[in-house]
């Protein structure tokens, strides 16, 4: 308020929250994009994850069980 040379702070805090606001928002659209982008890596995440469970849901299950030899 002193270096603006205005009667009141109140002023000054007003232009600083405008200040702010603006760049808070400029942020915003410029990380937003890349944002929503980074979901895409998670998609094959995902898929990979689904099948390891698979996995280890068979090797489990099947774990206990003597694998039949073969009569020669």
């Amino acid at each position: 308020a002193e270096a603006l040379g205005l009667a009141h702070k109140g002023w000054a805090y007003l232009i600083v929250t405008g200040v702010v606001l603006v760049v808070s928002a400029l942020l915003v659209w410029i990380g937003l994009p890349r944002f929503s982008r980074s979901f895409d890596t998670m998609i094959n995440t995902k898929e990979e994850l689904t099948r390891n469970l698979a996995w280890v849901k068979t090797v489990l299950v099947n774990s206990g069980r003597m694998i039949p030899q073969r009569r020669r």
